[in-house]
C-alpha cells in the first residue's frame, strides 16, 4: 500500500513539476471515483478538502463522494458538505 502510494505521489508531483496536465486530477474526480489512494496523494500534497469547484456544481469533495469509506478519510481531514 505504501509503495502504491509513493508511486502515485511520484507521477502526480512528476505531471506538476513539468506542467503537462491535460485532464487536471484533482480530490473531486478520487473522491467521484472512490479512489483513496489517490485521494491521500492529494491530501499529502495540501488539497483544499473544502473546495467548491465550479465544473463540480460548487460541491466539495465530500459532496461527490461515492463510497463512505471516501466520505469518512475527508472527514477526517476536516471536509464538510457545502450545502
Amino acid at each position: 500500500m505504501k509503495t502504491r502510494i509513493a508511486k502515485s505521489f511520484a507521477v502526480i508531483l512528476y505531471f506538476t513539476i513539468l506542467g503537462l496536465w491535460c485532464y487536471r486530477p484533482s480530490l473531486h474526480v478520487a473522491a467521484f471515483h472512490g479512489n483513496t489512494v489517490y485521494a491521500k496523494v492529494y491530501l499529502r500534497l495540501g488539497a483544499d478538502v473544502n473546495r467548491r469547484k465550479p465544473g463540480w456544481g460548487y460541491k466539495t469533495p465530500l459532496d461527490v463522494a461515492s463510497s463512505s469509506e471516501m466520505r469518512q478519510l475527508l472527514k477526517e481531514h476536516g471536509g464538510q458538505s457545502g450545502k
